[in-house]
């Protein structure tokens, strides 16, 4: 079950399967393939001690608006 989260992973983040596929990982090295993961969301900047639902939150809080620049010019 937990190699379905590896993939959702790999696929949010555009991270490649390799040496062996999600399941493989896990099947053979579950500790391994967690600690990978747990330390990929670190390296983005999500805390996965907190959960899923509590990031969000806290990107929502802490991404302002997007505003586009104020005196953008084409170049010719």
């Amino acid at each position: 079950m937990s190699c379905s989260y590896r993939t959702k992973l790999r696929t949010k983040y555009g991270l490649v399967e390799s040496p062996a596929t999600d399941w493989i990982t896990h099947f053979f090295c579950g500790w391994c393939a967690l600690c990978q993961e747990y330390r990929e969301l670190q390296k983005r900047g999500l805390d996965p001690a907190i959960g899923w639902q509590e990031n969000l939150r806290r990107q929502s809080i802490q991404q302002p608006a997007m505003m586009p620049p104020v005196n953008q010019k084409m170049m010719p």
